[in-house]
């Protein structure tokens, strides 16, 4: 017949400096079922060595164990955990109650690792084995409420929770006063008169029959606990230092509302530099005469004399196909007067066309003709600034004489409004006449040049060959040799939506690479306090351990607690940097637009942060030596 507990030559080495200490030295021992077995002897002689290494909480250096006919000795350290959890109950000499945890909760234990009840059956277990070691009415006291005889009981309750084959009692009145003595040594009797039985200085195993539908179930290296117990677990943990808890989310929350500031001022200025582009015009194209350099210093693209009027109309005239409108554009300052009011602004010298080319509406009256620009007509439009400027709010513009820089000119119209450019320039401070006009009576210049062509193209799929082909063009008008560069130049709103947008990517990019290193300063916090958090809960673990919860049930359980941290501080970051970005925005005036997929990546990121940052704290947790934990001061 097997014995139910069975040693065989045992040995158990301590390496203390450089002096190997035999706690154990060839121990052999068998123990039956159902024998009541005390093991005694003087402080030092390894009494505890050994039951903790019949409990499966250490290794022997060497020798053979065998448990109910199953060789444990050179099991890992996950099937030594289950082996704990399924077949063995401990009760300790120091109680080791989880604090701030009630007396319920740390009776529960055993079975979370277990899994065999659900909850409600559970709690109804651990309600029955409290009120059977006289606990009834106390079970949602912490530790710190109860004496240490009722801390006792609930370890002895603990210690039943799964109903094990076998119970060790490591001298469990040691601690106690003589009156807790007494009644421990009492409640050991009524369990020794049921078939459980313990002393103060007495170890007791005995095997009994399992429970119907209790001691058949499997399970293999705590993989019963399911992931919800475990987040569960996190939570309450969590929950017991709710200030430490806060400030680990804080320091994610603040590098997710910078995440989140960053992402919406890029694509807020994204948009504004695409509305402003389309703003500018239909599939435009601008062409510039050669910059005018005086010494080292250029004057700037539009500063040459090297474009005219005629080389508009040619444009028009023979690319038909490829340009739908052209006007001519030159540019003056004066001094703007009606009656006693007087501005000064800007004038353009336009053709009808530029009304199709730049997006511009006439709101009240009309825009000048082909007509009016062929024979030089002192007409004009003007805008809602030069409006408000020169007439006020309650005067009509229209029909009305005002003068340019002692020219008379008849306002015909008044241009929609447009706002201030991405630069801050009023685009409605401005006049538009026909650019014959402006080059007869505000420029008096001699030669029909211009400062520049704005052309709108039939389809921005032909950018390439309507460039070719107005080049093309000019050079010939130009009589430009060969070897000759070009005295003009295109741009077209693509340039400029890469310029502009090369320009807001970088400081997309920084902003972005700041927000980073918010939220890595923010992960090394975490990590941080998961670090802290582990070497302040080293008998926790171990105790968790003792009662069957394996390495990876450690491991799931600290990186569920730091992931958890993240999220919430990532959760709530999202809500601020979302309520940030718009406050920043109307404060300062930038462009702000938050995307859905921008939180939802900012949360991602969040949780990510967690896991990364919180996995080495969590392995560093599962790798710890239960006995070790257990004895740590």
């Amino acid at each position: 017949m097997a014995h139910l507990i069975e040693i065989r030559d045992m040995y158990k080495i301590y390496a203390i400096g450089d002096e190997p200490v035999h706690a154990l030295d060839g121990v052999s021992l068998s123990i039956d079922d159902g024998e009541f077995v005390a093991i005694m002897g003087s402080s030092g002689s390894g009494k505890s060595t050994m039951l903790n290494i019949l409990g499966c909480l250490d290794v022997p250096t060497r020798g053979s164990y065998l448990l109910d006919g199953l060789e444990v000795a050179k099991r890992s350290p996950a099937e030594l955990a289950h082996i704990r959890c399924m077949k063995l109950g401990f009760v300790f000499q120091n109680f080791n109650l989880l604090p701030r945890t009630s007396a319920l909760e740390n009776v529960e234990l055993p079975d979370l690792y277990m899994g065999r009840l659900n909850r409600r059956e559970r709690k109804a277990r651990a309600m029955e084995l409290l009120a059977r070691v006289g606990l009834k009415g106390r079970e949602m006291h912490t530790p710190a409420q109860l004496s240490g005889g009722q801390q006792q009981r609930v370890a002895i309750a603990r210690a039943l929770m799964n109903n094990p084959p076998v119970v060790f009692a490591d001298e469990p009145t040691g601690n106690l006063d003589t009156k807790s003595s007494i009644e421990i040594m009492n409640l050991f009797t009524e369990l020794s008169n049921e078939g459980i039985t313990g002393d103060a200085r007495r170890l007791e195993l005995r095997h009994w029959p399992q429970e119907p539908g209790r001691g058949g179930a499997a399970c293999k290296g705590g993989a019963c606990m399911s992931f919800l117990t475990i987040f569960k677990v996190s939570l309450r943990s969590l929950g017991r230092n709710p200030v430490r808890s806060f400030l680990s989310c804080l320091g994610i929350g603040i590098g997710i509302v910078a995440v989140i500031l960053a992402m919406a001022i890029g694509e807020g200025a994204k948009t504004m530099m695409v509305k402003e582009i389309s703003s500018m015009g239909n599939n435009l194209m601008m062409v510039f005469p050669e910059r005018r350099n005086r010494g080292p210093v250029s004057g700037g693209m539009g500063q040459g004399q090297t474009m005219t009027a005629e080389d508009a109309e040619a444009i028009k005239r023979e690319l038909g196909h490829l340009v739908q409108g052209v006007s001519p554009q030159v540019r003056t300052t004066v001094q703007m007067m009606y009656g006693a009011k007087n501005w000064s602004g800007n004038v353009q010298g336009v053709s009808p066309d530029v009304l199709t080319i730049s997006n511009w509406t006439v709101t009240d009256g009309r825009f000048f003709t082909d007509d009016e620009t062929r024979l030089a007509a002192r007409v004009c439009v003007i805008g809602t600034t030069v409006q408000s400027n020169l007439f006020g709010d309650d005067e009509s513009p229209i029909g009305k004489i005002i003068r340019l820089k002692n020219m008379t000119f008849r306002v015909i119209g008044v241009l929609g409004s447009k706002g201030a450019n991405n630069w801050g320039q009023d685009q409605d401070d401005v006049i538009m006449a026909p650019y014959t006009s402006v080059h007869r009576y505000l420029q008096r210049s001699k030669f029909n040049t211009v400062n520049m062509m704005n052309l709108s193209l039939v389809s921005m799929d032909d950018l390439d060959e309507a460039k070719r082909e107005v080049s093309a063009l000019l050079r010939q008008r130009h009589h430009l040799a060969d070897w000759q560069d070009n005295d003009f130049e295109t741009r077209d709103t693509t340039e400029i939506m890469n310029t502009i947008g090369s320009v807001t990517g970088i400081v997309g990019t920084l902003l972005l690479i700041f927000s980073v290193i918010t939220l890595v300063v923010g992960g090394i916090g975490i990590m941080n306090i998961m670090l802290v958090s582990v070497t302040e809960r080293i008998r926790e673990i171990g105790l968790r351990m003792a009662i069957g919860a394996t390495p990876r049930n450690i491991l799931v359980q600290f990186i569920l607690e730091a992931m958890v941290l993240s999220t919430v501080g990532g959760a709530a970051g999202v809500a601020i940097g979302i309520g940030a970005s718009y406050v920043v925005g109307a404060a300062a005036g930038w462009p702000v637009l938050v995307e859905v997929t921008s939180a939802v990546y900012a949360f991602a990121i969040s949780s990510v942060v967690g896991l990364f940052f919180g996995f080495y704290p969590a392995w560093r947790a599962s790798k710890l030596n239960p006995i070790d934990c257990l004895r740590y001061e």
